[in-house]
């Protein structure tokens, strides 16, 4: 800390807290912050933080020291660092060093209140460089530069200039002008100094700027000072220098022989140009316009980076050039045939009540189970991963519900249950998709599953857009990347869309049925007693097919009788049986006959409205009036499908026997009420 503190012109601080000129820029207000603090591993580390956005890499190279260097042992026995006169003592040398980068002092411009007491001293260097004395000058008394001048001159009605830095005030002051400036260079006019209530009453202010990006700052923000502080908008004007050079001021326009104001015989040629606030507001957006331009730039060659490297992290170990007579002929490798395959990709979607869940549950159990037959096609053992991120309390109700139904609860069954118990493995909570290698780590030493099954992929899939196919890609080569590190299938199981058009596929992007080996959609059909279709939409080695599923409640048992729940209800869930039924109507023509019904329904029942006698439809609107108090007849004709003609005629007759009553709304609207 001491050498570090050593190397820096430091302006104020104590202790582990200490603030400095910052080496890597040209800095007049000790933006340097310098800190030291202790870590757990028994040393301290200084922190070097510019508050001018300097990068730490520069400021160490600036200083000629080490990121090693910003470590050192803790002694317990040290105090606090030196203070200022102790490390000057201890330091001659370096301080030496710190005097003679300075420069040779060439002026020192002073800062007087507005009663000539001493304020502070802007002090000049040569190589260009400045310093303020004392350093850390409060905010309040901060002052323009010649304030006694300055308010002189404006009691006297003159006209004011407001300039960049000390030079410029003495240059204009040669010509018998009053001129003033601020500390610090044209970037650092705050308006938390208070500089604008000195030029309350200024009659003419005129503000000049250096040709440069700071001097348009400088611009606006004496501009706004003034404004703020109450000075009217026409007393304000703006200039340049007439020299077009890069970063010019007004006395490179006085040295060049140019004059302040225009003369009478060439107005055009001569004395300060009026500064273009539309070309510099332009000039401003086309610099923030190509600043968002190089972020962007800069965030697509971030993302193509980034893609780059995702991509190469998801490219399977096995996935080598193979000649023809090295491949395996896999086609007739499946977990279920025709239906699932032993290896990759896919989907099961459905809507909700299509009894999806069901359904994987029963392949799940014929696949883990070892039967040999899954509603007319075979089916190979192999071990089950599930991930129960919906619905995962309620699934060993499920999976003990199908177990019962189909006899495995059976006492000679017990060889066999524990063989298929063996063969699951269930996650009852979300895990995410993408974090498949942290899944596969949790697995049971050997155990390496056939199917993995994601149920559902909503809930695993936090913080991804499903309508974006570049999120549903992502998602599609962590799933691919998976089957081929397991040698194992992995499915999602999804939600359909609402519309008639959507009722044929997964809700969202398609990409991963596109990118997919197979895509199954459950169907339900209540209006059968409980039926499910199960509609294979994608097989790559097979066609397209279909075959329906009973379902039935049952009641779960064990070994002492029925069981029921600690509300005393019984314990029950949906089971799919072996029994083979006809397949139901595709989702779309489903959709399609329910809306062709509602809507022959709604014709029907308007129908009958309109065939119904007056002395009918007043005692229907006595019971609507009923069911809605202060109903008007607006509503009542939309109701019953009536014009408002026979509306009227209705509800007077309605008033006439008796049952109901008109009163006056809001607007004199006729509002109804039952007797």
């Amino acid at each position: 800390m001491d050498y570090i503190l050593s190397l820096l012109e430091i302006e104020r601080g104590d202790g582990d807290q200490w603030y400095a000129k910052c080496p890597a820029h040209a800095d007049n207000k000790a933006s340097l912050s310098v800190t030291r603090r202790d870590d757990n591993r028994g040393k301290s580390r200084v922190y070097l933080d510019c508050k001018a956005g300097c990068e730490f890499g520069k400021i160490i190279y600036e200083l000629e020291v080490s990121t090693r260097q910003m470590f050192e042992p803790i002694d317990p026995e040290k105090k606090a660092a030196p203070s200022r006169a102790q490390r000057t003592e201890r330091s001659a040398k370096p301080e030496k060093k710190r005097a003679a980068s300075r420069g040779k002092e060439i002026a020192r411009y002073v800062y007087h209140g507005p009663k000539g007491e001493y304020r502070y001293a802007q002090i000049r260097f040569e190589p260009k460089d400045f310093r303020t004395e004392p350093s850390g000058v409060p905010d309040g008394d901060r002052v323009p530069y010649r304030l006694p001048q300055l308010l002189k001159g404006i009691a006297e009605g003159c006209r004011v200039w407001i300039v960049e830095g000390e030079k410029d005030v003495h240059a204009l002051e040669a010509l018998g002008e009053v001129a003033t400036c601020n500390s610090g260079g044209g970037d650092n006019w705050r308006s938390r100094y208070g500089y604008g209530r000195w030029f309350k009453d200024a009659r003419e202010i005129h503000v000049v700027r250096d040709r440069d990006e700071t001097g348009t700052k400088f611009v606006n923000a004496v501009t706004a000072d003034l404004l703020q502080a109450g000075v009217p908008s026409d007393r304000i004007r703006a200039w340049q220098s007439r020299t077009e050079q890069d970063h010019h001021d007004v006395s490179d326009h006085l040295g060049a022989g140019w004059t302040l104001d225009p003369s009478k015989k060439n107005p055009d040629t001569t004395g300060l140009v009026p500064f273009d606030w539309d070309a510099a507001a332009q000039q401003e957006r086309d610099q923030r316009i190509a600043g968002r331009v190089a972020e962007l730039r800069d965030e697509e060659e971030a993302r193509a980076r980034h893609q780059t490297q995702l991509a190469a992290s998801m490219v399977p170990p096995t996935a080598v050039p193979k000649r023809r007579t090295e491949l395996v002929r896999r086609s007739h490798e499946y977990l279920i045939k025709k239906c699932i395959p032993k290896r990759g990709t896919g989907e099961l979607f459905g809507a909700s009540g299509s009894y999806k869940t069901f359904v994987l549950i029963d392949a799940m159990m014929h696949i883990a189970g070892g039967l040999e037959d899954w509603h007319g096609f075979r089916v190979r053992r192999g071990r089950v991963l599930y991930i129960a991120a919906e619905g995962g309390g309620g699934f060993r109700t499920r999976m003990d519900v199908w177990l019962y139904e189909h006899g495995w609860f059976a006492p000679d069954k017990a060889a066999e249950l524990k063989a298929l118990d063996d063969h699951v493995l269930i996650v009852d909570e979300p895990f995410p998709i993408l974090a498949a290698h942290e899944l596969v780590q949790r697995l049971p030493e050997g155990w390496t599953p056939d199917l993995i099954v994601y149920d559902t992929r909503s809930n695993v899939t936090a913080g991804l857009e499903e309508n974006s196919s570049t999120d549903m890609k992502q998602v599609s080569e962590a799933m691919r990347r998976l089957s081929a590190e397991q040698d194992a299938t992995v499915m999602t199981v999804h939600h359909t869309g609402t519309s008639e058009e959507a009722a044929d596929r997964g809700r969202g992007s398609q990409v991963i049925k596109d990118l997919g080996d197979f895509a199954l959609q459950a169907e339900g059909d209540q209006d059968e007693g409980l039926r499910s279709t199960v509609f294979v939409r994608k097989f790559k080695e097979g066609e397209r097919h279909e075959f329906g599923v009973r379902l039935v409640p049952v009641h779960l048992h064990d070994e002492d009788g029925p069981l029921f729940d600690d509300d005393g209800d019984p314990v029950t869930s949906l089971a799919v049986t072996d029994e083979q039924v006809e397949p139901g109507a595709e989702p779309k023509v489903r959709m399609r006959q329910q809306r062709q019904q509602v809507t022959q329904r709604s014709a029907d029942e308007m129908k009958e409205q309109r065939e119904a006698t007056n002395a009918e439809l007043a005692y229907r609107l006595q019971r609507f009036a009923e069911e809605n108090p202060g109903v008007g007849t607006n509503a009542a004709a939309e109701h019953f499908a009536l014009s408002a003609r026979r509306t009227q005629t209705v509800r007077d007759l309605a008033v006439e026997e008796g049952l109901i009553k008109i009163e006056n709304g809001p607007n004199n609207a006729k509002k109804m009420y039952a007797l």
